[in-house]
C-alpha cells in the first residue's frame, strides 16, 4: 500500500500543460510566495499558468490571481489584457499583449 503513495506524491509537484499548449517550453515563476509555471508558445496571444505551491490554510483567490498576472509579466515580458485572466487558484488562462519584437 505505501508504494501506492509514492507515485502520487511525485506528481503532485508536476505540472502538466492543456493540449494547446503541448510544446510549449515550461517557466517558472515565484511571486509573494506562490509558485507558478507559466506556458506561452512565441508569438501565441494566450498563456496557460498553473500554481504549483501549497498552502495551508489555502490563500485566498485575488492574491493568486494577482500573483499570476505579475509572474505572466515576468517570465514573458508581455502585458496581461484587463478582464482576461480566468481560472481558479491552480490553474488559470490569460489573453497577453506582448511588444514587437
Amino acid at each position: 500500500m505505501r508504494w501506492l503513495c509514492l507515485p502520487i506524491l511525485l506528481l503532485a509537484g508536476c505540472s502538466v500543460p492543456s493540449v494547446e499548449y503541448f510544446g510549449a517550453e515550461p517557466k517558472r515563476a515565484s511571486v509573494n510566495g506562490f509558485d507558478y509555471v507559466i506556458y506561452h508558445k512565441p508569438g501565441d496571444t494566450f498563456v496557460e499558468v498553473h500554481r504549483v505551491s501549497s498552502h495551508i490554510p489555502p490563500p485566498g483567490r485575488m492574491q493568486v490571481l494577482a500573483g499570476a498576472v505579475q509572474a505572466i509579466g515576468q517570465v514573458t515580458g508581455c502585458r496581461v489584457k484587463s478582464g482576461s485572466l480566468i481560472g481558479d487558484s491552480t490553474l488559470m488562462r490569460a489573453q497577453v499583449q506582448c511588444p514587437a519584437a
